[in-house]
């Protein structure tokens, strides 16, 4: 047995499922090592590995979609129960990890990433600011003048050989940089997210995406914007201050941001395009599964196991995988587009798992189905970077170095097998959270006694006022609705209106008969 191979007693469900799709050594080795801190969490664990690789790959690759272009990074948003592993995973395995690639990394000329834990969702805070140059000068002659006297007052120096040859050179430079400074009124502060590296945004809730109405609405332009492509600068967020220069953001950070599933949440699934850019991972952890993590937690009491602290080895795998890209980069004369080779049959296959997705999709309720069409061209492409990713990540275990590097069907079901997983727990939840909002709903509005309206006017309807499978007609509802809401007509038909979905109607002539639906939570 290999260091990636595992142990055929300690396999669950998930990392059969894995094993049997074939990913990647370091993948299989990595998902295996992190489980063993955040139980369960096999689908995030596993886009977390790529999210990494995928930020130490993106000054070297660029991926092609025709006349378009998108970069490595992988961008997760992981929604999921409270207190069952999200931290962890973060704290114990990703975060760490990471800042030891980096550090190690830290003189290597396409990697200039830092780890970034920030939860402070304002524009000012993200973006940043101005403030007003104390050492300005509006007078440019006045600039001038003062550079020239210093300039003076250092080669008479340099002459009476009060300083050297180097510090005459050092002070001119600073000479120089003290003039242009004198010519800016004000100085960009940059927010913490000017640059790139890994972002774990924990508790997204409070970035504002997910209210309804909300101060902080233009958070969902600055994550769009922020996600896009910066190979063709469509990533630059331009804040916009009165009376000061705009700030242009450049954020090439890869983005894992975490939160429990936050009130408004569904509204913002359906209606806004934050969530859409992400590849998000949603998932309402069942009792008997929540009850196991705390169960593992309670076998972990009073004892110390033997590795502790972070799994800081997971490091060499991926630098190994780094090294060998960089190699490859190198050798193509630092062309993004030329790093990453594609098979002939990796567009004929990755057109297949696009289409048994639409099957997939096809097949749900109308209400549900229209919510996950939109994200259907993200998931798209997050089915090529992941295949990307994987060409890249086997580049290890292929032994005949012409080999690499070569994006093949089976990349391509990689890419396929994780983004189902993320778009079949998407349709889960959607499907129980609109249940949960239609019965709250329902609640909250008068279908109570629309509903009981219904049954009295068809228990009191004379035969012509009914149609064969408990239709009624529509005025005789409206009738008996407005008695029991002590309301006029015209505000029962307003009511009535909101409420409308839960009816079936039908017409014979100018006749208009309704039932309430059945099929209904």
């Amino acid at each position: 047995m290999n260091e990636y191979d595992y142990d055929d007693e300690t396999l669950d469900k998930e990392q059969e499922e894995v094993r049997e799709i074939d990913l990647p050594a370091v993948v299989r080795n990595w998902e295996k090592v992190a489980t063993s801190y955040s139980r369960y969490n096999n689908i995030p664990a596993i886009i977390g590995f790529y999210s990494l690789l995928g930020d130490l790959a993106k000054n070297m690759v660029e991926i092609p979609f025709g006349p378009t272009s998108t970069d490595t990074r992988v961008h997760f948003c992981w929604i999921q129960t409270a207190r069952t592993g999200k931290t962890t995973l973060i704290s114990y395995v990703l975060n760490p990890v990471a800042k030891e690639i980096y550090k190690e990394l830290e003189d290597d000329p396409y990697v200039k990433s830092k780890v970034l834990n920030f939860a402070d969702y304002t524009t000012a805070a993200l973006v940043g600011t101005y403030f007003e140059n104390k050492k300005f000068i509006e007078d440019p002659e006045k600039i001038q003048k003062i550079y020239d006297d210093e300039v003076v007052k250092l080669a008479t120096q340099l002459e009476d050989e009060a300083i050297t040859q180097a510090e005459y050179l050092v002070k001119l430079e600073e000479a120089e940089k003290l003039s242009d400074l004198a010519k800016e009124r004000w100085i960009i502060e940059y927010g913490p997210i000017h640059g790139e590296g890994m972002w774990f945004a924990d508790e997204f809730e409070g970035s504002g995406v997910f209210k309804d109405k909300s101060h902080k609405e233009n958070m969902n332009i600055v994550f769009q914007t922020l996600m896009n492509n910066f190979h063709n600068g469509s990533n630059i967020y331009h804040r916009i201050l009165t009376g000061k220069p705009t700030i242009p953001l450049d954020s090439r950070y890869t983005i894992i941001a975490c939160t429990f599933p936050p009130e408004y949440m569904l509204k913002t699934v359906a209606q806004k395009g934050i969530l859409q850019r992400f590849l998000p991972y949603i998932w309402t952890v069942p009792d008997d599964i929540v009850t196991s993590m705390r169960k593992d937690v309670i076998k972990g009491f009073g004892t110390r196991a033997e590795t502790q602290g972070p799994p800081l080895q997971l490091k060499q795998g991926i630098l190994e995988i780094y090294k060998l890209l960089k190699r490859r980069h190198e050798s193509v004369g630092k062309d993004k587009d030329k790093t990453i080779v594609y098979s002939p049959s990796a567009e004929g296959v990755l057109d297949r798992e696009y289409d048994n997705m639409l099957r997939y999709i096809d097949n749900l309720k109308p209400e549900i189905r229209n919510v996950v069409r939109l994200f259907e061209m993200n998931l798209l492409e997050y089915m090529g970077k992941l295949a990307v990713l994987s060409s890249i990540a086997m580049a290890p275990s292929i032994s005949r170095e012409e080999d690499r590097f070569i994006v093949h069907s089976q990349n391509i079901r990689q890419g396929a097998y994780i983004v189902r997983k993320c778009y079949t727990a998407l349709v889960e939840w959607l499907e129980n959270a609109m249940k949960d909002n239609t019965k709250v709903f329902k609640e909250k509005s008068n279908f109570k006694e629309f509903q009981q309206a219904y049954q009295l006017a068809l228990d009191r309807a004379k035969p012509q006022e009914t149609m064969t499978g408990g239709y009624v007609w529509k005025k005789n509802v409206l009738e008996e609705a407005s008695k029991l809401l002590k309301v006029s007509p015209a505000s029962t038909y307003r009511k009535f209106e909101k409420i409308s979905e839960f009816f079936e109607t039908t017409k014979k002539g100018k006749q208009a008969y309704i039932k309430v639906k059945t099929t209904e939570a």
